[in-house]
């Protein structure tokens, strides 16, 4: 404390500049934010509708259909019976055949003039996939027996996907795959097209978010597949997962396992009888690899299985993992306890036959070495990950999250600046609903200033400390040989750039949009204000927010405008075209006077 108080404070800053530079060093290190690719980004104002025209591709791909609504109305049009649930609602996107799936051309990528005529044309599109899973807690209490429990309620059924920028009648999403069509197909697709560009196959979820239960299948009693009509389908599992328990020494020791005593003393079970237990893939994972820290949200892929094609499975789990420290010299540790990570590994979990494949997605990382030299032959090299999942892989949200938290400080490499902490940056706020809160990171299709096509990116601005101005944001790339590059692009401090909560302010603000937004808000119902997206295109930056009307009684989201700012310009219209064609087409109408008419005072007589 003596040294403290009588070297160290009067002069600070040169005696503790050789350990702010090794910890600025070494937090990048182990954030993995020295390899960011840093550019200055001065947004121009010059869009023109030539250039809306030129970037069809991006503009057809602005989300429309936050999350959280669309989940709401999923549950209330596609649940189907009450011991059905959607647990989330995940971003993807999916390469479409166009002739059916697009309503306009796409974006021109034309292929090579050998391939154009036997090319079908496709496009990619961001869509909301969300798994209908088997929720067993809302099978009505009187059901709810060791039969049902462990041998009838065996399995969800199916997936809906949704575009994220369309809207159907009254405000509701559309679907490009939806219900329980109780035929051969299984599900319902809008299009011949769709059937074609997203695999169903295999459509039973017996491993999933919610999947809490353990299962006994190939027993005497047939497990319920899905409702039709007033009557129901049943199915025999006929997939990889499980254990035999047929023998009566095997059933003896998982009743022992289990604590189940009833499966001694059942008549139901066969030879040929499994036991399907750890369904829950998180469970699932964490008991296989214990050692890795994983994201909390795995998500759905319906994908082509070319290894098994005699016994398709299309509906993959995929989950991110990551290996991370407390060791890591002189790197700074956070809030969260950790002071190294790295999103090592992309774990890929079968949700028809249970089956788990690890594949080492960072190869650099010391960590994951040193644990696949433990395990060998669990870890494989990421180029084994079949194609069509592949493509599928993007940029985990959490670990972006704590990337972009630390890069909030130590984006100053400077001593003296990280020292003064002058160029603190923050997270901005957004209004959602009607609450205030931090702005998400989010997924978009859209090209990069500095990049001549579009692809799938993790976006995230950011605003200087008390401030509401845009300052920087980061990009995170997603698609194949650019997966995982990191681009921050910074604004120039000299001229305002509009943050989320200056464009939130503006909208507020306006008479008419605010009014509108008031009278929804009566009795009975209420307008949220969903997320606010800040959409880079060409040298131009667009700030897109939909509403959604809800009834405060059963929920059921309609989105009923779309908000568009675009540099002093904010258009409220019905849908995205409309606004855009309003920002861009204004038709210049002068303000009509005011006119108060008033009466003269009489003469005096």
């Amino acid at each position: 404390a003596l040294v403290q108080y009588l070297i160290v404070l009067p002069n600070e800053l040169q005696r503790e500049q050789p350990y702010i530079q090794r910890t600025i060093a070494l937090t990048r290190q182990a954030f993995d934010l020295e390899v960011i690719d840093a550019r200055t980004f001065n947004p121009q104002g010059t869009l023109t509708e030539a250039d809306i025209q030129n970037n069809d591709l991006t503009i057809r791909n602005i989300r429309l259909w936050d999350q959280r609504p669309l989940l709401q109305t999923n549950r209330q049009l596609q649940q189907i019976r009450p011991y059905y649930r959607f647990p989330d609602a995940d971003i993807d996107r999916y390469t479409l055949k166009t002739d059916v799936t697009s309503r306009r051309p796409s974006a021109p990528q034309k292929p090579p003039e050998s391939e154009q005529q036997t090319a079908e044309p496709t496009e990619r599109r961001q869509v909301l996939i969300a798994g209908r899973e088997l929720n067993y807690s809302a099978v009505p209490q009187e059901a709810q027996t060791w039969v049902n429990r462990h041998l009838i309620y065996t399995h969800g059924f199916g997936f809906t996907v949704s575009p994220v920028n369309t809207v159907g009648p009254g405000g509701l999403p559309e679907y490009f795959v939806k219900d329980i069509s109780g035929d051969s197909s299984a599900l319902t697709t809008s299009s011949e097209a769709i059937r074609d560009s997203i695999p169903i196959g295999q459509p039973r979820i017996y491993y999933g978010e919610i999947a809490n239960t353990y299962v006994m299948t190939g027993t005497r009693v047939r497990e319920l597949d899905y409702p039709s009509g007033s009557d129901n389908v049943y199915n025999s599992y006929d997939g990889l997962g499980g254990v035999q328990i047929g023998s009566a020494w095997r059933r003896w020791l998982f009743a022992m396992y289990l604590k189940d005593w009833q499966m001694l003393f059942t008549r139901d079970f066969l030879p040929e009888t499994r036991v399907l237990f750890r369904r829950n893939v998180k469970q699932r994972i964490q008991a296989i690899a214990p050692f890795l820290k994983f994201d909390s949200d795995p998500y759905l892929v319906a994908a082509a299985n070319q290894d098994l094609p005699s016994n398709p499975s299309y509906l993959y789990w995929i989950v991110d993992a990551y290996t991370t420290s407390d060791r890591y010299p002189y790197s700074d540790t956070g809030s969260d306890g950790i002071n190294y990570m790295r999103n090592s590994i992309k774990v890929v979990i079968d949700a028809y036959n249970g089956s788990v494949n690890f594949y080492i997605a960072d190869p650099s990382d010391p960590i994951i070495a040193t644990w696949s030299k433990i395990f060998p032959n669990t870890f494989k090299p990421l180029s084994t990950m079949p194609a069509s999942l592949r493509s599928h892989i993007r940029y985990p949200v959490d670990f972006f999250k704590i990337q972009s938290e630390r890069l909030m400080t130590y984006h100053m490499t400077d001593p003296q600046v990280f020292y003064n902490r002058e160029d603190q940056w923050q997270i901005p706020n957004e209004i959602y609903g009607s609450e205030a809160r931090p702005v998400e990171p989010y997924y978009l299709i859209t090209s990069l200033p500095t990049v001549p096509f579009e692809e799938f990116i993790l976006l995230l601005p950011y605003t200087p400390r008390q401030r509401t101005n845009l300052i920087a944001w980061l990009a995170a790339r997603s698609d194949g040989d650019n997966y995982g590059k990191l681009l921050l692009y910074t604004f120039p401090k000299e001229r305002l750039v509009y943050g989320p909560e200056q464009i939130e302010a503006r909208i507020n603000q306006d008479p008419v949009i605010s009014q509108q937004i008031s009278l929804w808000n009566r009795q009975g119902s209420r307008a949220i204000q969903g997320n606010l997206l800040v959409i880079p295109i060409e040298q131009s930056l667009l700030y897109v927010e939909p509403i959604y009307l809800e009834a405060t009684q059963n929920s059921l989201p309609t989105l009923v405008r779309v908000v568009v700012a675009y540099e002093n310009r904010i258009v409220m219209a019905q849908t995205l075209e409309q606004a855009l064609q309003a920002i861009f087409k204004p038709e210049v109408t002068p303000a009509l006077p005011i006119i108060r008419p008033f009466e003269e005072a009489a003469p005096p007589s």
